[in-house]
């Protein structure tokens, strides 16, 4: 319909908190306008987005009572998903169907102003978007041909179609554990466990040459930065759990004082940095 209805009694009960307020385009010439997307943002439930199948998009901070036009700056396409930052309600995400067109959008001011994150996707219609449920830089689109996934929130996609066909993927469903599940459309239902993010637990250096970090995650070909700096080119070893760098202090960027070190799996996905003093 063109309205928002809300239950506050799981669903025993429904009432519409703006009750003469369209929400859509109304009646235009290619039809009624009905809500295509709903997103309640998890950290404040006061803030309400919807999108329109005619490209319409609304907000609301106050749960539904007031509503304000958010349009300007998308695409007039189909609006498939609005997905809020689960830790940031003025952070969202807006999937577009459609073909000519950019289809992945982002706000970090509540709908204010519109960022086109679509670079490096094909001109193909986009249907849901999921955050990582276990590292929420991590993005997984979800298209006509099947799954795209970003590490970096958004500023760079790439095909992530492992272990399923790309075909066309309607929606996804996580849990905290890590689990995601896919729904496609004619070729079932698939799942991953999310990799979970690289964690550095102790770095321990000997004083003379060997630099061990010790941790999980860090998956195959990982980087190690030193005070910022990639020094890649000293790994000696390495293996999920455990890096080791060899080489002098100097040309391991190492210094007097404190050091930062972290490290970076090929997925681009940045561990937490460690601190130790020399």
């Amino acid at each position: 319909t063109w309205r928002l209805f809300i239950s506050t009694d799981l669903g025993n009960s429904w009432f519409a908190p703006a009750s003469f307020a369209d929400l859509t385009k109304g009646f235009t010439s290619a039809g009624p306008d009905v809500l295509s997307a709903i997103a309640a943002a998890r950290s404040n439930t006061s803030v309400i987005y919807t999108g329109s199948s005619q490209g319409r998009a609304m907000v609301s901070t106050n749960g539904g009572r007031i509503w304000s036009d958010v349009t300007q700056g998308l695409p007039n396409r189909s609006i498939t998903s609005i997905t809020v930052d689960p830790s940031n309600a003025a952070t969202a995400y807006v999937t577009l169907s459609g073909f000519g067109s950019s289809h992945v959008f982002k706000t970090t001011n509540t709908g204010d102003s519109w960022t086109d994150i679509s670079g490096g996707l094909p001109d193909i219609p986009a249907n849901c978007l999921l955050f990582d449920p276990v590292d929420h830089n991590t993005l997984y689109l979800g298209t006509d041909i099947g799954v795209f996934r970003s590490t970096t929130s958004g500023t760079g996609w790439r095909g992530f179609n492992k272990g399923m066909p790309p075909v066309v993927v309607h929606e996804f469903a996580s849990q905290q554990s890590g689990l995601i599940q896919v729904a496609t459309y004619g070729r079932g239902a698939f799942e991953l466990i999310a990799n979970p993010p690289p964690v550095i637990t102790s770095v321990n250096f000997d004083g003379k040459k060997h630099l061990t970090i010790s941790g999980s995650s860090f998956g195959d070909a990982p980087r190690v930065l030193i005070n910022g700096e990639d020094r890649s080119d000293h790994i000696d070893t390495s293996s999920d759990s455990e890096v080791k760098l060899i080489g002098k202090t100097k040309k391991m960027s190492l210094k007097a004082g404190n050091n930062t070190v972290q490290v970076v799996t090929a997925d681009n996905v940045s561990s937490n940095l460690v601190t130790i003093t020399l």
